[in-house]
């Protein structure tokens, strides 16, 4: 096969042939069809076919690195687990069918990775193609309270979007990351405190209170009851928050942050006012 594209990554070359990525054995091996859910934090890469891609910024991980974040994405899931109990107890296993969501790559795609490793933006001048497949069982191992099914699931966080039926309220966990719009939906100014939700599958009422629950960065969990005025693509991540407004639990803003372990909730009518699910 013929060499297409040689890259620099963690100081070694890397090449790129007929699709496959070709690194050496300490650099973790990636399938070219799919894009990376996880990369060296603030990596960025840029598609220069439908499957092959440059590094424009950062790298792949180690075998280590990726060890190390695999068992942080556990101790993650695990806090997930809690945070749905807190919502509701009286637990049994539900079987509801749902749908997660997986984005292709095309030519002249950029994805930008957050503090994190994993996913914080993807763009690309042509339409994103997304597979929805479906899953008739809970892959991520959560176990759902009785009255609440999983609804929607995207990204390696991974994000999950539930409703609970006999509350007719919306749960949400996973990741959350930042946002910097001048101008949300409505042509709203944005301002700290307010939020935006994934467009595609949680596009709520415009004002609506969307209570968010994270880990601060002193320690220990907050809830904040912030505002809906936008909503976009979050490849990776169950909400955006506007800039400042993660200083509610200490952090202070950069255009990488992103913070792990996080809750939404939210009424169940969508932009139009009609029910979500």
């Amino acid at each position: 096969m013929r060499k297409r594209n040689v890259l620099l990554a963690l100081g070694v070359a890397v090449l790129i042939v007929g699709g496959t990525i070709i690194q050496p054995s300490s650099v973790l091996a990636y399938d070219g069809t799919k894009i990376p859910t996880e990369m060296q934090p603030e990596t960025v890469i840029r598609y220069t076919t439908d499957k092959d891609f440059e590094i424009v910024k950062g790298g792949f991980l180690s075998t280590k690195e990726l060890e190390k974040l695999q068992q942080e994405q556990k101790s993650t899931q695990d806090m997930l687990q809690g945070l749905l109990n807190e919502k509701i107890s009286n637990q049994n296993i539900d079987r509801t069918e749902s749908y997660y969501e997986e984005i292709k790559p095309s030519k002249d795609m950029v994805v930008t990775y957050a503090d994190d490793g994993m996913i914080l933006d993807i763009k690309s001048p042509n339409t994103i193609q997304k597979d929805l497949v479906k899953e008739t069982t809970d892959v991520y191992g959560i176990v759902l309270p009785e009255g609440v099914s999983a609804v929607r699931t995207w990204g390696s966080a991974p994000n999950k979007l539930y409703i609970n039926r006999s509350t007719n309220r919306i749960i949400g966990t996973g990741r959350a990351t930042t946002f910097t719009d001048t101008k949300g939906q409505g042509n709203h100014t944005m301002k700290k405190g307010e939020v935006a939700t994934k467009l595609s599958y949680d596009n709520c009422q415009l004002g609506m209170a969307v209570k968010v629950s994270a880990p601060k960065k002193s320690g220990g969990r907050l809830e904040v009851t912030m505002k809906k005025w936008d909503a976009g693509g979050m490849p990776n991540a169950i909400v955006d928050i506007w800039k400042t407004g993660v200083e509610y639990w200490g952090y202070k803003y950069t255009s990488s942050l992103s913070i792990n372990g996080v809750s939404i909730e939210h009424g169940n009518i969508d932009v139009n006012g009609k029910k979500l699910y």
